[in-house]
Parts: C-alpha cells; structure tokens; sequence
C-alpha cells in the first residue's frame, strides 16, 4: 500500500507541475504578444514640438517639414495650417517656402542661407524657393533665396515682406498672422499666383478689428492694416465690414484695382483733399505703374466726403463721376442715417466704373466720360487764357497810353492821365478749375536695410540689429517721416477726384 501511495503522489506531483508549465506558458506567451501593441509608436504629429528638433554637427537644425518652430511660437493649429498652405504650393507649385521660428541666429549674418544650402539637399525646389526665418529673442527677421528665386524676391519685395506684412500684425502682438501674411505674399511673389489664399488670413481680414488696433504714426496718418477697409470712426456694422473687406480683396485679387475705405472721427483741421491724398501716397494704392487705386474718404466731424483717384484710374473714375457719386450716392444715405449701405453702394459704383461693369452703376455717367471731360478742361483752358489775353492787353494798351502823353506832353499836348496805375494779377486759386491744391508730399521713399548677396538678415543701417518696435515706429519712415506701411501697390495720385459734405 505505501508502494502504491508514493506511485500515486508523484503521479498527482507531475500533473500539477505540467498544469502549472502550462498554464505559466500562456501567460508568457499572452505578455509577450501584447507588448508590441503597448510599444506602438504614437501617431507623429505634423509638426514637432521645440524640443524635438535636431541640430548637425555645425549647429544647424535637421530639416522638419516647411514649418520648423523651435521657440513653439505657434500653435498646433496656425502649424497645420501653415504646413498644409506650404504643401500644397510645393505640391502645385514646385516651389518650397518654409518658416523658421528660433530664439537666436546667433549673430550669424548667413543664418537662413546656411539653413537653406543644408536642407536643398533633402528639398531640390528650395532652388525655387525661400526661407523665412524670424529669430524671437534677437527681435530679427531674415530672408534666405534659391537662386532661382532671387529674380523674383527682389530686396525690394523682401523689404516690403517684412514691413508691410509680417512686423505691423507682430509687433501688435498678432504673430500668428503676421507671419500667416508675410508667408502669403512671399508664395504670390516667388509664384506669381494672386489667386493664392491662406483661408485663416482672409477670414482675418474680413473680421473688424477693435478701434484699439488702428495705429497712427508721428504726423497723424493710420498705419496700413493689410485690409482695404479702416473703419476708424466705427461706422459700419461687423457684417457691413465684412462684405466691404471681402469684395475689395476679392477685386483686387481679380482685376488688381485697389479701392480703399477710410473713416475717421477727424481731420485735426487739415483739409479733407489733403488728409486723403497723405494716406493713398502712404499706402500706395494701386499696382505700380498701373497706378489703378482710388481711395473713399470719410471724416465724421465736418461732415466731409472725399474721392481721390489714381494716375492711372481718373481717366475713367472723372472728377464728374466722383462728384456725383458723392452727390447722388453718399450724401442721401449719410443724410438719411444708412451709412453703410451708402459706403458700400459708392463703392461699388467706384469699382464698376474704373472696371467698366455697368451692373454695379447706379449714378448717370452722363458728361461724365474721359472725353467729356477733357472737353471741360479744354473750355476752362480757352476761358482762362482769353481773360489773360484781356488783361495783358489791357495792361500793353496802358503802357502804350503812357508813352504816348509823355511824347504828345513834350509838344505841350495833354490827352489827360490813366488811372488805376497797379495792374492786376492773376491767382490760380481764384479760378473755378483749380478748386483744391494739389498734394506736396514726396512718395519717395528711402531704402534703410542692408541686404547681403546671400541672405537677407535685415538690420538698420546705424546697427547691427534692429528690433521689430522699430521698424514699426518713425524711424521706418519715409523723407517725411511718416510710417512706411502700406497696402504693397505700389500706385500713385496726382490729386484726382472730388469733395463733398452733407
């Protein structure tokens, strides 16, 4: 009985432990399958944070898609969106842009050209393309170029990048769209496309901003705000601002006229004419050479309306025409407390005119023509010098008179004096065609930056560096001295158009 006792526990012994081998291999064999699931690689995002980014050997950063955020100025969302606008224009376009945030170039004048040379190996169409780079403790901007690319990006255009897109929104603590901006017009530069849109920067522009946002430089003119619309003495409704906004950029991206609305509270005094004509020299409205922009101006205070045309619009858009959109379109709706609706309809006759749309002309176009108009200058021209020729002659007649009795006087033949002995003289602005002076401020503007051959880290002239307060301030100024943003036309005035009240 022992014999069979001790056979049946080593018998029960080995069953236990062959259950327990069992039973310890499904459970390692459980673990071991499930440890590639929890090991799995998280999705990567599009863009990584700042800590993530690598630098080589020499101190430059690893390519990281076209949007490389070391500072993490940006959040996920303006990162996506940034890097999906630059996908798609590689893409479509063949042309690769990217953004750049760090804290420092570390006083390396060739920064974003380095960065440039080092990633074109990884992205062949950089040779096409530009680095924007903005360094955010240094408070410095730079431009690296392919080589390609530098025919299109002048100096020029790179200067107007940085100043009239990227550093207003900035420096007004709107980095996000700054560089949303500045990203935007470098890809319709190096592109050529004015059809491009970054959707967040034109929702952007179209949303109102709050009177806090409208800057004024040192001589009382509004900082351009990238939108076609100022609304400074807040007279249009926020879906008012917003259908205005909207259709001047969507006709500037579809014909390039650039029509600007500005409303103020005031003038300080200065004549309407010549308010109106600073800021459309300022913002420069209108393509360059082209000179097609035109400029609504409104000042609450004394009740002024004002027009003032381009060079290369007053052929059209007439003194006449711009008088009787006043007249007939302005003044009624200003009169019967519907602002908005009347800003918005002078517009649009402003914009069917100049394009030629007779559905957006509501006012008679009636003696209204360039042809009726240079009849007009004609007749005013022929009556003015007929009363020269009056005067002049009237004035040889007396002279002549003169003589005469000092001849006839020496024989002792008095024929009696003439009278009224001064003459006259003849002021231009006593005649009815010269109504208004004409502007006398420059639209020169001096070139400030330093723009090496192989990059474009601009720093001020009298320094090494230069901060983003001031470039925003009078020292980016024009001879005038007034502030230099401007809507990136180019276009000029000659002092077109007309004034009103009502």
């Amino acid at each position: 009985m022992k014999k069979k006792h001790g056979i049946f526990t080593v018998a029960h012994r080995l069953v236990l432990m062959l259950s327990a081998l069992w039973l310890f291999a499904v459970q390692a064999a459980g673990t071991q399958s499930a440890v590639p699931q929890a090991e799995a690689p998280a999705p990567v995002p599009a863009q990584a944070a700042g800590q993530d980014f690598r630098t080589d050997k020499d101190g430059l950063y690893e390519w990281a898609g076209p949007v490389v955020d070391v500072s993490g100025l940006l959040s996920p969302e303006d990162r996506n969106d940034l890097a999906d606008f630059l996908n798609r224009l590689h893409e479509d376009k063949g042309i690769q842009l990217a953004v750049m945030v760090v804290p420092s170039m570390n006083g390396d004048a060739a920064f974003c050209t380095k960065h440039l040379v080092k990633w074109q190996k990884e992205q062949a169409a950089f040779e096409n393309g530009a680095l924007l780079t903005i360094a955010t403790s240094d408070k410095r901007v730079g431009m690296g170029k392919g080589k390609k690319a530098q025919e299109r990006l002048t100096p020029e255009l790179t200067e107007q990048v940085f100043d009239d897109y990227l550093i207003p929104d900035y420096a007004a603590g709107r980095k996000a769209e700054g560089i949303r901006k500045a990203v935007l017009r470098t890809a319709v530069i190096l592109s050529g496309d004015e059809s491009l849109t970054l959707l967040r920067s034109r929702q952007a522009l179209m949303v109102k901003p709050a009177l806090t946002e409208y800057r004024r430089d040192k001589e009382g003119l509004y900082d351009w705000t990238g939108s076609f619309v100022l609304d400074a003495a807040d007279i249009l409704s926020a879906s008012q601002y917003g259908e205005l906004a909207g259709y001047l950029l969507d006709l500037n991206d579809s014909t390039g006229v650039q029509i600007a609305v500005l409303t103020v509270p005031t003038t300080d005094g200065e004549p309407v004419h010549d308010f109106a004509v600073r800021h459309f020299e300022k913002w420069q409205l209108g393509q360059k050479g082209v000179d097609n922009g035109a400029l609504l101006t409104i000042v609450m205070d004394s009740h002024d309306l004002d027009i003032t045309t381009g060079d290369g619009t007053e052929g059209v858009l007439t003194d006449i025409l711009c008088k009787r959109i006043i007249d007939d379109v302005l003044v009624p709706a200003f009169r019967g407390g519907t602002q908005g609706a009347g800003v918005i309809s002078a517009v649009r006759n402003m914009a069917g005119i100049i394009t030629q749309d007779d559905s957006l002309v509501t006012v008679s176009r009636a003696g209204g023509t360039a042809e009726d108009a240079k009849w007009y200058e004609i007749l005013g021209g022929a009556v003015i010098f007929l009363l020269l020729m009056f005067f002049v002659g009237k004035a040889v007649i007396g002279g002549l008179k003169d003589i005469l009795d000092v001849v006839l006087g020496a024989f002792g033949i008095d024929i009696g004096k003439t009278t009224g002995g001064g003459g006259s003289s003849y002021s231009a602005s006593s005649s009815p065609y010269s109504s208004r002076s004409k502007s006398s401020h420059s639209t020169s503007r001096p070139y400030r930056y330093r723009c090496d051959d192989d990059d474009d880290s601009y720093s001020s002239r009298s320094s090494s560096s230069s901060s983003y307060s001031s470039r925003s301030s009078s020292s980016s100024s024009r001879s005038s001295g007034s502030s230099s943003y401007r809507s990136g036309g180019g276009g000029r005035t000659s002092g077109g158009g007309a004034s009103g009240k009502w």
